[in-house]
């Protein structure tokens, strides 16, 4: 199979996506032991040599950024109770919430590389 174009996956090349002629997506590692993979970086197999495109974070990665954070603070059993409970607990819980939801919004329309790092988030 001779690939036209590949990018990678995630910031830390662990994985490329190539793309054939056809428009199909093909998932290879990164390792220096396949046969796909070093094809594309070095050619062969009658393949050549492609610039690997750079991994940049998506709206998407954001997203499921600002997920995690919320469940790891408010795992949904506690949010369930919190509701059920009412008060200031759960007004401090909606607003923890629509803080890290904020942070996500401003983020999404172009993620920056690092928006993983607790500097891009509410403290």
């Amino acid at each position: 199979m001779t690939f036209v174009s590949a990018y990678w996956t995630d910031a830390e090349q662990t994985t490329i996506v190539a793309v054939d002629s056809e428009g199909g997506e093909v998932s290879i590692p990164a390792d220096v032991t396949n046969r796909d993979y070093t094809n594309i970086v070095l050619g062969g197999d009658d393949q050549e040599v492609l610039e690997i495109t750079a991994w940049a974070p998506t709206a998407e990665n954001v997203r499921i950024e600002a997920a995690r954070r919320i469940l790891a603070e408010y795992l949904e059993w506690k949010q369930l109770n919190l509701i059920r409970k009412g008060g200031a607990t759960l007004t401090a819980m909606s607003d923890r919430i629509d803080a890290i939801r904020a942070a996500s919004n401003l983020m999404e329309p172009s993620p920056p590389s690092d928006y993983t790092d607790d500097t891009n988030w509410p403290s």
